[in-house]
């Protein structure tokens, strides 16, 4: 960020995180910013392709901080259009296509890499796209994210929900593919596919991918086969060990190791009770989880990889 000048520096700040259109944003008055009866920052702007006023929209204190910063680099800017507005210049109005190769110059000296190893090049609209994204995937419905972005039809708000579906899909191909994740016969299948060429089947996990996940990993149990009698409970103990359609990678080692140590509290209690089949029953989970976080450590070629499978 600060390889940026200063006017780039807070368009982004406020970009980033608001998801205004360029546009709107380089349209914003000095006092942009008001405050609700809690005292919390929020930002008036316009919709100039609505041609209405936007609803107010809270805002963080890095952003109200930018703004704060825009408005000292402009109170000696002179106001040729009579609209005090935040992103002026002595010329008129801080420039679109300025703005963008400002950040293309960046992205070019870091450098900035794209996900096919090549300079990642910034288009417009490219954070309004980012921070609609980030709603869905945070797990706020298309309504919200409607009324957030000021959209005027809900098509237009689920083209986030299509962006985000297909980042997902190429994540989570590449994460099969690299022999990150342990799992069993499921992975092993999915993955088996994948370097066939054949993603029918991975079009259908990533569709369900948020609601099968887990604290400790992704579930690939089919939404056509009849549900999980077991429940969450048996992730770990089903196929006398951890169940082969539960995925697992680096990232979910913290949540098991936790949810382990909690689990051997409770097995010492039921011990010293005399609960037995209690014990036992934790001391099956225990032992699943210490062999998924074992399968972990191992060098991906020494996985096993038939678990709950054909020997």
């Amino acid at each position: 960020m600060h390889l940026l000048p200063p006017y780039a520096q807070n368009l982004v700040a406020i970009l980033s995180v608001v998801g205004l259109r360029t546009e709107d944003a380089l349209h914003l008055p000095e006092n942009c910013v008001e405050y609700d009866a809690a005292g919390d920052p929020r930002l008036r702007w316009y919709n100039h392709k609505m041609k209405r006023d936007g609803r107010p929209l809270p805002i963080t204190t890095a952003v109200a901080e930018a703004i704060q910063r825009q408005r000292d680099l402009v109170k000696e800017v002179p106001d040729i259009f009579g609209k005090r507005y935040l992103f002026r210049t002595e010329y008129g109005l801080y420039q679109f296509s300025r703005f963008y190769k400002h950040l293309n110059q960046l992205a070019a000296r870091v450098p900035i890499l794209g996900d096919d190893g090549q300079v990642y090049r910034f288009k417009p609209h490219q954070m309004r796209h980012t921070v609609g994204t980030q709603m869905i995937n945070g797990g706020l419905g298309i309504a919200d994210v409607m009324a957030y972005l000021d959209h005027e039809s809900a098509e237009m708000s689920l083209q986030y929900a299509a962006i985000d579906d297909d980042n997902l899909k190429q994540k989570f191909k590449a994460l099969v593919l690299s022999g990150r994740a342990v799992g069993g016969a499921a992975l092993k299948a999915l993955k088996e596919q994948l370097e066939k060429g054949d993603e029918r089947e991975l079009d259908w996990v990533v569709s369900n991918l948020r609601k099968l996940s887990l604290p400790w990993g992704q579930c690939l149990h089919h939404a056509k086969a009849n549900k999980c009698p077991y429940g969450q409970n048996a992730c770990f103990t089903k196929d006398n060990g951890p169940c082969h359609k539960l995925v697992t990678t680096p990232e979910h080692a913290p949540v098991i190791r936790a949810t382990m140590a909690d689990l051997k509290k409770s097995k010492q209690i039921a011990d010293g009770k005399g609960w037995e089949m209690y014990a036992n029953d934790l001391a099956d989970q225990i032992r699943g989880m210490e062999q998924v976080l074992a399968e972990l450590e191992l060098p991906a070629d020494q996985r096993p990889k038939n678990r709950g499978g054909s020997k």
